[in-house]
């Protein structure tokens, strides 16, 4: 029997709400995995949460939803700004 260790539990949780808010932006990570360290180097490396492997056409397509969502943000904040301010 294995238990995860806390740093393991934090891990995956925040890659569970990096995939989550990425996938409402329109990004589709399929391979996110964590990563721990392996036993000989354990001491000097922490856990990592790997992104997978994306084809340069997925990248493109991603990163231009990304751009759009952000013009929009922008867009809101300096509204927001003009009414609050």
């Amino acid at each position: 029997m294995q238990f995860q260790s806390d740093e393991r539990i934090a891990a995956e949780e925040a890659a569970t709400r990096f995939y989550k808010a990425l996938e409402f932006l329109g990004v589709m990570l399929d391979d996110i995995h964590i990563d721990e360290p392996c036993k000989r180097c354990a001491e000097n490396r922490k856990i990592k949460v790997c992104l997978g492997n994306l084809h340069v056409d997925d990248v493109e397509r991603y990163a231009e939803n990304l751009e759009r969502h952000a013009v929009v943000i922008e867009k809101y904040g300096r509204i927001f700004e003009s009414l609050s301010g």
